[in-house]
Parts: structure tokens; C-alpha cells; sequence
């Protein structure tokens, strides 16, 4: 199920993805993030399809993951120097829309830049969504910073972390690649510098 929908978590730009396997999740669109991740029951869109004034649309479930606010890559950054604090707006990144594949499944499109990304998060079981990011760079190949996750006790070890409610974000490409863990105001950032290259994709996991 896709639903365009308010949501507190989301925004008034949320897309919100529900999946048979009962883990589903909400992107906001305006701010080009993933905002939320839930189990169970999918969504109470009664505000959605009845109400006058729509109130925002909650998730039924529970186990939730509120992710991280800002945006997920960075140009041209240097990673000992502070993650950009401003809106995705003014960091150049523009919402495209999406397309379905033939199992309903989003590919939420945007850019930055010249650099265009095809994000696609699928349900690989009950416990564990998979993100992977398609990153065109066209003919300005401008290396790009990736910050992974961010949490007040993110704890890296083995190309995974460990970040609290039980969540643990696992790099799956590129593979080999520790990156760099930064502390700025009671947050850690783990990122990695990715290639100056036309086309790559690098993908994690989010299991809880």
C-alpha cells in the first residue's frame, strides 16, 4: 500500500509504504528523508479519506523507529568538518516523485544537484527493511559524503551499528568499509566518503 498522506513524524509531505510482511514506513518527501519505520498494523487513514480537517494520520503498529533528521548525502564534504545543519532545500536537493515496480513497490526519485538518486526500501521480513540508493553523478562526478545513520549512542563495530530501541544498521555495500565516526553536540554521524564516479549504489539495512 502507498499512501500519500499528514503525518506527525512525516510531515505534510508523507509518503507512507505498508508491506504484507508487516513492517512498513513513511518518507518525507519535503525534507527528502526517511522519517519513520513501525510493525503491525499499517496506518489509521480515517483523517486521510474523512475528515474536513485533516488530522495527521498515525501508524497502527508498533516497535517504532524515528529516524534521523536531515539529509542522507552530501557533496563534496570533508568528514572531519561539521555535518551541514540546513534544509534539504538549501543543501540543493529537489523531490521528483516516484515510480512502482510490478510488485507496487516505490522508488522514491530526487536529486541534488546535478546527481540523481533512486531510493527504493523494500520488507525483507517482519524484522528488517532493506534501503538501497542509485546514485548517478552524469558527468559532474562530484564525490559525495554518506552519512549512514546518526544517534546520541550510535556504537560502530564489524560494518554495522548498534543504535538503541533495538535498531541495528548493517552496510551492505560497499563492502569493506569502515568509514568515520563524528561526535558534534551530543550526536555521532557515521559516514563514508563514497568514489567520484558516474554511477554506484550502496545499500544498508534496518533491523529491530
Amino acid at each position: 500500500i502507498v499512501l500519500r498522506s499528514f503525518m506527525r513524524e512525516a510531515g505534510t509531505h508523507a509518503i507512507a509504504v505498508g508491506f504484507p510482511a508487516g513492517i512498513h514506513y513513511a518518507f518525507d518527501a519535503e525534507n527528502v528523508r526517511l522519517a519513520i519505520a513501525w510493525k503491525g498494523r499499517f496506518l489509521d487513514a480515517r483523517g486521510t479519506w474523512f475528515e474536513r480537517f485533516t488530522p495527521p494520520a498515525e501508524p497502527l503498529g508498533d516497535s517504532s523507529i524515528v529516524f534521523p533528521t536531515g539529509v542522507p548525502f552530501v557533496m563534496d564534504h570533508d568528514v572531519e568538518s561539521p555535518w551541514p545543519n540546513r534544509s534539504a532545500e538549501s543543501m540543493g536537493y529537489h523531490f521528483s516523485g516516484y515510480r512502482l515496480d510490478a510488485a507496487g513497490i516505490p522508488t522514491l526519485l530526487y536529486r541534488v544537484g546535478k546527481t540523481r538518486i533512486e531510493d527504493r526500501i523494500e520488507a525483507l521480513s517482519r524484522r528488517t527493511l532493506r534501503r538501497s540508493w542509485t546514485i548517478d553523478s552524469g558527468d559532474s562526478a562530484s564525490p559525495l559524503v554518506w552519512c549512514v545513520h546518526e544517534a546520541s549512542n550510535l556504537r560502530l563495530k564489524d560494518g554495522q551499528a548498534a543504535v538503541g530501541d533495538g535498531l541495528t544498521v548493517r552496510v551492505i555495500s560497499p563492502a569493506e568499509i569502515a568509514g568515520h565516526v563524528q561526535e558534534s553536540s551530543a550526536k555521532k554521524r557515521w559516514l563514508i566518503p563514497l568514489p567520484s564516479k558516474e554511477s554506484q549504489k550502496v545499500e544498508v539495512e534496518y533491523s529491530w
